[in-house]
This record gives C-alpha cells, sequence and structure tokens, in this order.
C-alpha cells in the first residue's frame, strides 16, 4: 500500500512542468482519501511486484510521477508465471540474479529491422561480424555476453544522434539523466517518417537509416578503439564495473586504503539484478544499484538469507568494511543471525555502554 498523500491537481495542470506559484490557479485542491492510493491487498496473482514503475489505475488516474520502464517489473512476472507452486529460496535466488532484459532485445530487433536495409554496413568486416554478434544476442546481461556492450554504446550514440541537434548539448545532458531516452528511442524506432530523424544542423533531410547508420558506425569505431577490433572480445565483463567509492578516496591515492573494488560484473540499467549506470559509451561504471538482496521464508523466518554489497561495517579499518563484497558479486548469500543462539555462538566481540560512567 502506497504511503503519503496523493495530491488532487486542477485538471489542466500538469506536475512534470514548473508550475504557477503566484496566482494560486495550480494549487492542490485537496488530498485523496488514503483508501484511494495504489494497493494490492491479496492479488488473485499471489505475489506482489514493485519495480519503480508506474503504479495501475486504482481509480483516482494514473498518479504522474518519476517511474521507471516497466521492463524489470515484467522480467519479473514473467519469471514468476513460469511455476504455480513449490516455490523454494534457490528459486527466489534465482530471479534476483537474472540478468535478461526483453526491452533491450524489443529495441535491438527494432534496430536490426533498419540496419539490415542498409546494404553498405555489410561490405564492412568488422561490422558485419559485429551485427552477427548483435543479432544472435538474447538479451542477458552476463560477463560473457557481447550483446549489451553493443546495445548501451548503441543506445547512447543513437540518442546523440537523433536528439542532441534539437536539444543542444545542455539539455541533451539533462535529457539524458531522465527516464525519457528509455521511452522515447523504443517509439521513435517504429516511426520511420518522424521528424526527428532530421539533423537540423545539416543542409540535407536525413532518414532513419542515415541517423542509425550513423549512430551504428560510432558504435563500432568507439568499441574497437577501446577493447580492439575483434567483436568477440567486447565482453561485457570488459566494460561493465563497479567500484565503491568513500569520499575520501575520491582522491588518489586514498582510494587503494577507502574503496572497495573495481570488480568486473554481470547485471545492467533495466533487468531484476539491477546495476545500473548513466546512458554513456562504454565503459560503464555502476553508479547504482540495490543496497542489499534479501530472501526472508516467511515460514521460516530463522532460516532466512542475504548479502550486503560491501560489508556491514562502514569504518574502513574493520573486518567487516567489504567482506561481502566479492560474495555479492558472485552472487551468493550469507544466512541471516535471528535466532539468539546462533547469534551467540557466531559473536566475535561486544560492545558494552556505560551512559553516565
Amino acid at each position: 500500500w502506497a504511503a503519503g498523500a496523493v495530491p488532487i491537481r486542477p485538471l489542466h495542470v500538469n506536475s512534470n512542468f514548473i508550475l504557477d506559484g503566484a496566482g494560486g490557479k495550480d494549487e492542490y485542491l485537496g488530498m485523496y482519501d488514503f483508501d484511494k492510493n495504489p494497493q494490492f491487498i491479496n492479488p488473485a496473482s499471489g505475489y506482489i511486484i514493485s519495480a519503480n514503475h508506474q503504479p495501475q489505475d486504482f481509480g483516482t488516474g494514473i498518479i504522474p510521477g518519476y517511474y521507471n520502464i516497466d521492463n524489470r517489473a515484467k522480467r519479473i512476472e514473467q519469471l514468476l508465471g513460469k511455476k504455480e507452486n513449490g516455490w523454494v529460496m534457490e528459486d527466489m535466488k534465482k530471479i534476483q540474479l537474472d540478468t535478461r532484459s526483453n526491452y533491450c532485445l524489443k529495441v535491438r530487433n527494432s534496430q536490426v529491422k533498419i540496419l539490415d536495409r542498409i546494404a553498405d554496413l555489410k561490405d564492412d568486416p568488422l561490422s558485419s561480424n559485429a551485427l552477427k554478434f548483435y543479432k544472435k544476442w538474447n538479451g542477458d546481461h552476463t560477463l560473457d555476453s557481447i550483446g549489451p556492450t553493443i546495445f548501451n554504446t548503441l543506445h547512447y550514440y543513437l540518442a546523440e544522434m537523433i536528439y542532441k541537434d534539437e536539444m543542444g548539448p545542455d539539455l541533451f545532458k539533462a535529457f539524458l539523466n531522465t527516464r525519457l531516452p528509455d521511452r522515447s528511442i523504443e517509439k521513435i524506432l517504429k516511426l520511420q517518417d518522424s521528424v526527428w530523424w532530421n539533423n537540423i544542423k545539416t543542409d540535407k533531410q536525413e532518414s532513419q537509416e542515415d541517423i542509425l547508420k550513423g549512430a551504428w558506425l560510432k558504435t563500432i569505431a568507439h568499441l574497437k578503439n577501446l577493447t580492439g577490433d575483434d567483436p568477440a572480445k567486447w565482453r561485457w565483463e570488459n566494460v561493465h564495473s563497479v567500484e565503491y567509492v568513500h569520499v575520501i578516496g575520491r582522491k588518489k591515492p586514498f582510494d587503494k586504503i577507502f574503496n572497495i573494488g573495481p570488480f568486473k560484473v554481470g547485471g545492467g540499467r533495466e533487468v531484476p539484478n539491477f546495476l545500473g549506470y548513466n546512458i554513456s559509451p562504454a565503459p560503464h561504471k555502476i553508479t547504482m544499484g540495490p543496497s542489499t538482496r534479501r530472501v526472508v521464508d516467511f515460514a521460516q523466518p530463522e532460516n532466512s538469507i542475504g548479502i550486503n554489497p560491501t560489508g556491514q561495517s562502514g569504518y574502513f579499518f574493520n573486518n567487516n568494511y567489504a567482506d561481502q563484497a566479492e560474495m555479492y558479486i558472485k552472487g551468493l548469500y550469507r544466512k541471516h543471525l535471528l535466532d539468539k543462539k546462533e547469534i551467540n555462538k557466531a559473536k566475535v566481540s561486544t560492545l558494552i555502554f556505560n551512559p553516565g560512567s
């Protein structure tokens, strides 16, 4: 049940834009009753999914907000639908660690249809070879995958060639930090005659094929310069990494003491194993991800498992500062200690506070 008060806005108000705070005409008209908030109570499906995506209409209309695309939620729902009963903790771990993106596959398929119409791309051996790898990609973001390396760099260059000429550098940079590129590119690839395909900075009228060809050639040139001219070596592990940066570790050589990593990692921007980064050419350094992974069996809560991205302690000289980092990267879990006997058996030290002493 979504907490908080949901405002009733005048019909003319679009809350995604700057509103008039002086005239009073854009002010709230009140708040909806709490029972109108987005909610699921014992749904027929038997499960509830939340992946920062848009809640459905629960009687007050769609509540606007800064939501992710629904790709992760749909993938989780797809995985849950493969089994009706008999779920065990191992099943839930597999869902948390899943790296497949159906969104990427849909966009890739639209791109490939256009690229196949551009005959001269097949005349270049490197371009032709890279396209073969790209077509074979199954949407997984595993360490040995080639597809996500191509997709994410192409995603950036395509956005740049579609939008930057109209927006200019500053607005385009801000645009990349929103969810709009993901939402719009999927749609615009299906519109062969969209005005966005034309580059207003040139004297010619660019087509859909012109823009995608330009983005593809930039992608190939960039990845060749970064990782060599053999697409078989454009593995995700070579361009996707995470480093947990301490505030002092921002300055070298303190990074060697305070920072944790870097580590090569799987996962990606819009997959259940969410390890995200800004839309940009490779390499991709992770800037966001879950604060923990956890699986709780409510029939046996004492057997719950979990893992932190770094460790339990925030103190860099503590043994528990980074002792979970590599386990987290490998998709491993630790048993939670919830039983008092287990806690006492596992404890290594005791901290006693004496107020007033």
